[in-house]
């Protein structure tokens, strides 16, 4: 039981945690930084920054879970499972893939502190993380996985895509 909690649920409460943080900055002016005036955008930008540390520290529980509880701490399994999982999906063995995983999980952890402690988004980073991130989480819940989760975060995404669309077209009117 505390395994599935560790690495099951740990994941899926990353996964929710990025999308509202997702959703909060998606629905921000796309140069909006905080004032005093905007309570509802800084209650976004707050959710933001808030909502992607829980998805980072969850991701993390899930990592060293897994390491621990599924892989007895051996990195060369690791490597190996995650080859195995990217040829079932893709075709390629692509055990490479954990040091992609390792950098999502540094990079979201390292953004949203810094987010926090700047109290605010920083500029040149916020489009490549959210990018990078949105790349990492797409292919994490869609192409390497099926069923309910890839059906659930396909319509998180196409909400996502609305929300920036509809914010967007919103401030450039």
């Amino acid at each position: 039981m505390i395994s599935f909690l560790l690495i099951r649920v740990s994941v899926w409460l990353a996964l929710a945690a990025w999308f509202m943080g997702a959703g909060c900055r998606a629905m921000l002016p796309s140069g909006y930084r905080v004032s005093q005036g905007a309570d509802d955008q800084n209650m976004r930008e707050l959710g933001y920054r808030w909502s992607w540390l829980w998805s980072a520290v969850a991701t993390w529980v899930h990592v060293i879970a897994s390491y621990g509880l599924v892989h007895s701490w051996d990195h060369q399994a690791v490597v190996t499972q995650t080859a195995e999982e990217s040829f079932q999906a893709t075709g390629i063995r692509a055990g490479w893939g954990v040091y992609v995983n390792f950098a999502y999980a540094g990079i979201l952890l390292a953004y949203s502190v810094a987010m926090i402690l700047c109290r605010r988004r920083l500029a040149f980073f916020d489009s490549l993380v959210f990018w990078f991130t949105a790349f990492i989480v797409f292919n994490a819940a869609i192409v390497f996985k099926g069923g309910v989760l890839r059906i659930i975060t396909s319509l998180a995404f196409a909400v996502l895509l609305f929300l920036m669309f509809a914010s967007n077209r919103r401030t450039s009117e």
